[in-house]
């Protein structure tokens, strides 16, 4: 049994060091002492704006966020969660899930789902860099296309109204040859 999981380890490693220019091993080697880059904060201001179609300023730091490290978190009011499902890599230590894009598109695939304390406006952000990421939610479909090694944000805004402060959004790469994620944040958006 063990020699079967380490040979599908070096078959998902080779195959995503083909994906793209950055290899498995370079992830893993990013360790736990250099967290990502992640997207500006001016530029999610602006994608935060553009789907808003007004001025907002976001709050200085999210309501909460889920990584690869942590990726259920849970407080007053509030619950986050993620799940991947039939990826290459998910790295806690590096702090990325790395996935590929496969025909049909979305084989690969995860969940995160949000719970927030209070009615508003939200803006959920899914950090990554790679090809193409959507983030479809109930009320439509959000993707961002990144190139390797650069962050990138897709962003989606949530009005929540009459008490349904829950939702789960599905996570594909949608195009182009692999994502890196590098996790999910919720802003409140006055």
């Amino acid at each position: 049994m063990k020699a079967r999981a380490k040979h599908t380890m070096q078959v998902r490693r080779s195959r995503a060091t083909r994906a793209g220019s950055v290899s498995v091993d370079d992830l893993i080697k990013q360790g736990p002492g250099n967290p990502p880059k992640l997207i500006s904060r001016a530029k999610l201001t602006r994608l935060a704006a553009k789907l808003a179609k007004r001025r907002v300023t976001l709050a200085s730091a999210p309501v909460f966020e889920v990584t690869p490290q942590h990726p259920f978190v849970e407080g007053p009011g509030y619950r986050g969660s993620m799940a991947f499902w039939d990826i290459v890599v998910w790295s806690s230590i590096a702090r990325v899930i790395y996935m590929d894009h496969v025909s049909p598109a979305g084989d690969h695939y995860g969940e995160v789902g949000f719970e927030v304390p209070a009615n508003g406006t939200y803006l959920i952000v899914a950090n990554f860099a790679g090809a193409t990421l959507t983030l479809t939610t109930p009320w439509g479909a959000f993707s961002a296309t990144g190139s390797p090694n650069v962050p990138t944000a897709a962003t989606a805004l949530w009005n929540v109204t009459s008490g349904n402060r829950h939702v789960v959004c599905k996570v594909t790469c949608t195009s182009g040859t692999y994502v890196v994620i590098y996790g999910f944040q919720v802003f409140a958006v006055p």
